[in-house]
């Protein structure tokens, strides 16, 4: 439904601004602004252009402007900030109301502004919005005169990002060139975040496994998660017939890099699977039997997939794999025991 509001002979459209609730306002007066200046109104509104003192036209035309400033700035502000301005009979005294409020430079308005600032966490609203609310609040500080640069936003936003789902997603980050290490670029793989973590939520059951039916539960044990050998989702499968390693989990990669467009691949089953990007992931490994942390590198990201340890890869790399009676498969390297793992056989439930 398009909002607009119609004041004297002219239409304005509102919809694109959000009301102002409080805590938008700087988003709030960016927009009103713009829209004011667009309109000629600005000058109205920031006292320059005063009301004549002479009744005519010019008289006129500025109390015309002046209700029009004020239509616009009641139409787009919730009934809590409108009864916060009642008694306000100019627009020029009603925007220095709202700027006396909500830009204060008193230090309680300060002390609680940089609360909020470092309080902030991605807990319960997404990675995306929680950068834009500390984007929001930190442009609140700069217009109190507090400096605030591009990497202390960054530093704040990689910080509210402090629970373990996201551990990845700070290490991948941390592999990025400080110089490029801007707003713009953390904002653009949050979203990325975002939406292939969407796009893994949706993914079905129906999964295709390249690996020959008898090793198709094959796993390396205790994959980085330190989840425990159940759900194929949490374990990493070795596969005979995989030409590379495919990754199913995105929150277990970093250096990782999304293609432009998704690349179709083939399976045994002539169906097709969407790879999405490549990057490196690490996972516990059971090597000369001690359990140590490796690099898996160039590995596919498949929103959903199996994770797939590719033997083929692994033999291209110089290793040699024996495989003992039904228990347990070994990587040799330079003849030496190096990779275990065990094999299962997976239930139905599991597949």
């Amino acid at each position: 439904m398009t909002s607009t509001t119609k004041i004297s002979m002219r239409r304005f459209e509102t919809s694109s601004i959000s009301k102002l609730n409080g805590e938008n306002y700087t988003v709030w007066r960016i927009r009103l602004v713009c829209f004011f200046k667009t309109h000629q109104l600005m000058e109205i509104v920031d006292g320059t252009q005063i009301r004549p003192a002479a009744s005519g036209p010019d008289q006129e035309n500025w109390d015309e402007g002046n209700n029009e400033a004020l239509t616009v700035m009641l139409f787009t502000m919730t009934d809590e900030q409108v009864e916060m301005v009642f008694g306000c009979k100019t627009a020029p005294e009603m925007w220095d109301k709202l700027s006396s409020i909500y830009q204060s430079t008193s230090g309680e308005n300060k002390q609680a502004l940089w609360q909020k600032f470092y309080l902030i966490m991605a807990d319960e609203k997404s990675p995306v919005k929680t950068m834009i609310q500390i984007q929001n609040i930190a442009s609140q500080l700069r217009s109190l005169g507090i400096v605030i640069d591009d990497v202390a936003e960054v530093a704040r936003v990689i910080s509210s990002l402090a629970r373990d789902k996201y551990r990845q997603f700070r290490e991948a980050w941390r592999s990025v060139d400080i110089s490029k290490q801007s707003t713009g670029l953390l904002l653009s793989r949050l979203k990325t975040l975002e939406l292939e973590d969407d796009e893994s939520d949706k993914s079905k059951a129906n999964q295709s496994y390249f690996e020959d039916e008898s090793e198709r539960a094959f796993s390396v044990k205790k994959p980085f998660s330190n989840c425990a050998i159940g759900s194929t989702k949490n374990v990493w499968i070795n596969d005979s017939g995989a030409d590379r390693h495919y990754c199913g989990r995105l929150d277990w990669f970093y250096g990782y890099e999304k293609y432009s467009q998704p690349i179709s691949v083939s399976l045994a089953d002539n169906s097709y699977m969407s790879v999405k990007g490549t990057g490196k992931v690490r996972v516990n490994a059971l090597v000369k039997k001690m359990w140590e942390e490796i690099e898996i590198h160039n590995v596919k990201y498949v929103p959903g997939g199996a994770n797939l340890l590719s033997e083929n890869v692994l033999l291209d790399e110089g290793f040699e794999v024996k495989k003992t009676g039904n228990d347990s498969i070994v990587y040799y390297r330079n003849g030496k025991c190096d990779i275990e793992a065990e094999r299962r056989w997976a239930s139905s439930n599991e597949i």
